[in-house]
This record gives structure tokens, C-alpha cells and sequence, in this order.
């Protein structure tokens, strides 16, 4: 084996190090875009949930004044939910009585499904609002 010289041998320690810091690279960036795309994903599914929330609290408002209007109702708080696509059937409505002195309840159940499932996984939110009917 032939006698290498101090600059072949420099030279073959900088390749050594260049691909160290390749896989050092690739395994911080992978880190550091997961916590990102996870973080983008929270931030999603908490503005979705507080979507829905607000929306409840719109249809039992509106319910509060039209008790027996249940379409009404469902169509208010599909109005106000801008981000969120919801269906009709994903909001219920009860009133009991209907009448002065009971109580409206709207409920919403909206099925989160997340775009980075390895982070935030897909769940369902429901919440509900109740008002007393005037």
C-alpha cells in the first residue's frame, strides 16, 4: 500500500466530515419541520374548534328569540361558520317545551380530520351552547 500524503489524507477526512454533517442535517431538519407542521396542525385545529364553538353559541342566540325555528337555527350556525364546513346534520337542536321560561340547546359535532395525522390525530369535537328562551 502506497505512502499517502498529509493532503490526500486531509482530503478524505473532509469527505468523512461532509457526509457526517449531511446526515446531521437531514435528521434536524426532519425534527424541526415536524414540530412545525405539528404546531401549524394545532394552531388549525384550535382555531376549528373555537369555529364550531362560536357557531353554537350563534344558533342558540338566534334561538333564544325563534325557539321553534330549528332550520333557522342550523342555518345561522352554518352561516357564521366561515372556516368550517358544516352540514345540517352535524347540528341538534332541543328545546323542550319551546315556550318562554325553558331552555335551548344547541349541540355540534364536527369530525376534525388532520392534514398531518402523525402529529395531531383526527378527532371529533363537540360543544354545545344553552340559553334561556325569552
Amino acid at each position: 500500500m502506497p505512502n499517502r500524503t498529509v493532503a490526500q489524507q486531509g482530503y478524505r477526512q473532509r469527505r468523512r466530515e461532509a457526509g457526517q454533517a449531511a446526515v446531521e442535517y437531514a435528521l434536524v431538519l426532519t425534527l424541526l419541520l415536524t414540530l412545525t407542521i405539528g404546531g401549524v396542525e394545532g394552531f388549525r385545529a384550535i382555531y376549528i374548534r373555537n369555529t364550531v364553538a362560536y357557531a353554537a353559541y350563534e344558533g342558540a342566540r338566534y334561538g333564544m328569540t325563534h325557539p321553534t325555528d330549528f332550520n333557522g337555527i342550523r342555518a345561522k350556525a352554518i352561516q357564521v361558520s366561515i372556516a368550517v364546513e358544516l352540514k345540517p346534520g352535524d347540528i341538534a337542536v332541543d328545546c323542550g317545551r319551546c315556550t318562554r321560561g325553558s331552555w335551548i340547546n344547541v349541540a355540534i359535532t364536527y369530525p376534525f380530520k388532520s392534514s398531518f395525522s402523525l402529529v395531531i390525530p383526527n378527532m371529533t369535537f363537540t360543544t354545545s351552547a344553552k340559553y334561556y328562551i325569552k
